[in-house]
């Protein structure tokens, strides 16, 4: 029964008032005080949302452009110095001449370029 009282000593309608007041300064504190205008602009959210969603323009196969390529190719049973002089060097030839291209790596492995 003593926690009760000392719990009603504590928070006071005046004191309770003071945090409030106090939070209405927070930038949180706004959207609590003034629920309503929360809820407004949540649903006004939602329905920008829904609007965009069924107006905007959307492509089911888009065409996506990615800025990497890789080239694998095998030679069985070659070991890594055919396998560089067969393919690699083949292979590097035509890329090098390709338009847009900023770098290229290559390695060469037993049978597999």
């Amino acid at each position: 029964m003593s926690s009760q009282i000392k719990l009603k000593k504590l928070l006071t309608h005046e004191k309770i008032d003071d945090i409030l007041h106090n939070e209405e300064k927070n930038f949180f504190g706004f959207f609590i005080k003034h629920y309503r205008f929360t809820y407004l602009i949540l649903i006004a959210i939602f329905l920008a949302g829904f609007y965009a969603m069924f107006t905007l323009p959307r492509e089911s196969d888009p065409e996506i452009k990615i800025p990497y390529a890789v080239v694998t190719t095998v030679y069985p049973g070659a070991n890594p110095s055919d396998t560089e002089e067969l393919l690699t060097n083949k292979v590097e030839d035509k890329i090098k001449n390709l338009e847009n291209l900023k770098r290229h790596t290559s390695s060469s492995g037993v049978g597999v370029s």
